[in-house]
């Protein structure tokens, strides 16, 4: 008698954790689906925000043009690496993640919108080494129109993506903005050709040039944000205290 109600409570118990494993993993798998819908939207958004900044910036003579000649395998896998791989990462490590959870809290307790739009001003600001690449009058001006859409479109969305997703959501965002820039200069017949023609020797320099400059541009990103965050905050200070000054004479 006692060994048959032994029996029933172990099927009872068993049963009862057969069906809590069973919830347990539809749940797992349904967490699982609404964060890769998560993430495929971070990359759709990222995509379709370009279209608008890059019509303004042909209207504007802002964009890039074109490559009049077919380029060399390298350069468009190596642009293929640094700017849809190791800037989207480096960048927003360093500007939505060490910025805003190292940096900003050592000066300041702010509100995510503050935070938003000086992690904006300052991933805008660290574009202007962009001039360096073309000096002249017309990559000025390049530089300056991206400047502005770093600042004003890409990083307020990034932040976002940040805060409701992960870091993980604001890099698959900048991927998918900086491969749709990528992909109106190199059509997928240049890419196609160059991984066709790439040898296994050039994939391993790349893969190894590739470490090398996430390693490098990550701290090179961080020393950046770090000091643009030091200089603007001591540009604040002088209006800070101007503004305390008035308010004790009122």
């Amino acid at each position: 008698m006692l060994n048959s109600i032994l029996n029933q409570d172990l099927i009872s118990a068993y049963t009862l954790a057969n069906q809590g494993n069973q919830a347990f993993q539809r749940l797992t798998s349904r967490i699982n689906e609404v964060r890769a819908l998560q993430l495929g939207s971070c990359v759709a958004v990222g995509y379709i925000a370009n279209q608008p900044v890059r019509l303004v910036g042909s209207a504007l003579s802002c964009a890039e043009e074109d490559p009049k000649e077919i380029m060399d395998k390298e350069i468009v896998l190596m642009m293929l690496l640094m700017a849809v791989i190791i800037a989207p990462i480096t960048e927003e490590l360093a500007f939505r993640q060490y910025l805003p959870e190292t940096i900003i809290p050592q000066y300041h307790q702010l509100s995510s919108s503050q935070v938003m739009a000086k992690t904006s001003i300052a991933f805008g600001v660290v574009h202007l080494s962009n001039i360096f690449m073309n000096p002249s009058s017309e990559g000025m001006r390049r530089t300056a129109y991206q400047v502005l859409f770093c600042a004003v479109v890409l990083g307020p969305l990034c932040h976002l993506a940040k805060e409701k997703v992960g870091i993980s959501g604001s890099i698959l965002l900048h991927m998918g903005f900086n491969y749709s820039a990528f992909s109106s200069r190199f059509s997928p017949k240049d890419v196609k050709r160059a991984l066709k023609e790439v040898s296994g020797e050039e994939v391993a320099s790349l893969v190894v040039q590739g470490a090398l400059m996430l390693g490098m541009n990550y701290f090179l990103m961080r020393f950046l944000a770090r000091m643009e965050y030091y200089l603007m905050d001591q540009l604040d200070k002088p209006v800070a205290l101007s503004q305390a000054r008035n308010i004790e004479v009122i």
